[in-house]
């Protein structure tokens, strides 16, 4: 199961309160909920939805009534429906050609339906979607719908698996964040509520987004799990519309966020103390921070990466020669390195290998910002530093 876009969640989530099965959204009020930031965005993620059998869709059409609309041409035929002045409305689609407009009008029964319907009515007005016509006609879009018994099921299993850490995470191409386990999300924003309780009321606690780590948060998954836990009684988003600016309101229960303060500050304790470890899983070589940790997959055990830690980590912080930890990642292709054959050149391309080696261990998921070397004395020894 994959983890949704932040905004895809937030506007799941609204559907999932909204107690009646039967919804009927438009794309404004969608994307004030959401902030999906593309006028179709709204409607692209309700399709998808309706493919994973989600929801069932019964109409999707044009709400003129509750539209202001830029275009002068669409404004006047739409005025003329409103009015119930249907026959003048046709005639003024004959003379303008713009027959499509008595077909959307209608509505349809899917949303690339209405879509396609657009790209026509742009066709005969001439234009692209770069028009104020596109704008006015996807941003009026209202979706009628009815959720199945799939939804709810989606839903709990999609935030099981964000507990579980099982959600399958966007690839760093399309992603700049890169986001911590639930264990620890849930620790940052309970010690974050630990201290707020000290100088705020329980009821009524504020916090920002400048005060957490929300490259590292699903931040609107976190506030809804913590809320099934009763450790949030209630939140509300006081976030800007384009979410650059979080913020947030919470009533909170204070013996449970002291309670679990205590625990977590107990395990942080626990780990400091603890001593990494490698460990092996067939032909897998993983890393541990501490015993109750995470397991990080280091890479297959013939590797350079997993060599280098394995080399290193015993007894971590232990500076050992270029020539034993380059023996100990060497491979068969070094062989046919001719610098390394060279005594002048050798030493640089030994510190060159395990230095390119270190810059793959440090695109580990897990790793990045956890582990260095350290050469010592003329390029002589090297040292592993990990940082939990």
């Amino acid at each position: 199961m994959k983890l949704l876009h932040m905004d895809e969640f937030v506007l799941l989530w609204y559907l999932f309160r909204r107690k009646e099965t039967e919804i009927e959204l438009n794309a404004l009020e969608g994307q004030s909920i959401s902030s999906l930031n593309e006028e179709t965005g709204v409607q692209e993620f309700l399709n998808k939805l309706s493919k994973k059998g989600l929801i069932k869709i019964e109409l999707v059409k044009i709400d003129y009534k509750n539209y202001d609309f830029s275009d002068s041409l669409l404004s006047r035929y739409f005025k003329l429906i409103e009015n119930k002045k249907i026959k003048q409305a046709k005639e003024f689609t004959i003379n303008n050609y713009l027959p499509t407009l008595n077909i959307i009008r209608n509505g349809t029964k899917t949303i690339p339906e209405i879509y396609n319907l657009i790209n026509k009515i742009l066709k005969e007005f001439n234009t692209d979607k770069d028009s104020t016509i596109y704008l006015d006609l996807t941003g009026c879009i209202s979706i009628k719908f009815k959720k199945t018994l799939k939804f709810k099921n989606y839903f709990n299993a999609y935030l099981e698996a964000y507990k579980n850490d099982e959600l399958e995470q966007p690839n760093k191409e399309d992603s700049e964040n890169e986001f911590y386990r639930y264990k620890k999300q849930k620790e940052i924003l309970v010690d974050l509520l630990r201290k707020k309780i000290e100088t705020q009321n329980p009821k009524k606690i504020i916090i920002t987004g400048k005060e957490l780590p929300l490259e590292h948060l699903n931040i609107y998954e976190l506030i809804f799990c913590l809320e099934e836990e009763k450790i949030i009684i209630n939140s509300n988003d006081l976030s800007d519309p384009d979410r650059r600016e979080m913020k947030f309101e919470f009533s909170v229960d204070e013996d449970k966020i002291k309670q679990l303060s205590v625990i977590t500050k107990t395990v942080n304790i626990d780990t400091k103390n603890s001593i990494p470890f490698l460990f092996t899983e067939g032909s897998k070589g993983y890393l541990k921070f501490y015993k109750q940790g995470p397991k990080i997959l280091i890479g297959n055990i013939e590797s350079r990466k997993y060599k280098l830690v394995k080399c290193l980590i015993s007894p971590l912080g232990t500076a050992k020669t270029i020539d034993s930890v380059f023996k100990t990642i060497e491979t068969k292709k070094d062989m046919f390195d001719n610098r390394l054959k060279d005594d002048y050149s050798a030493n640089t391309r030994k510190i060159e290998l395990i230095q390119y080696t270190l810059k793959e261990l440090q695109k580990v998921k897990g790793l990045k910002g956890k582990i260095t070397l350290k050469i010592y004395k003329n390029n002589e020894t090297v040292a592993l530093k990990l940082y939990p």
